[in-house]
């Protein structure tokens, strides 16, 4: 394996979710998915014009923004 692929090799796609992913695990609805998404309240990163959520990121922001 050359050094240019080498770097993705433990990159993990199941580790994004997606808007209606993120609804069903905060319980919230579609508007407020997005609101979170569109103002970066949540970690994010876009792959051909999707934007995804970033699970492993999100987790922690979860447990940094609980009182």
């Amino acid at each position: 394996m050359n050094n240019k692929t080498s770097k993705y090799k433990n990159y993990n796609l199941s580790n994004l979710m997606t808007a209606k992913e993120l609804q069903e695990y905060l319980h919230i609805g579609k508007n407020k998915a997005y609101f979170l998404i569109n103002h970066n309240e949540v970690p994010t990163v876009r792959i051909g014009g999707k934007t995804y959520v970033v699970v492993d990121k999100l987790q922690k922001y979860i447990d940094n923004h609980t009182i």
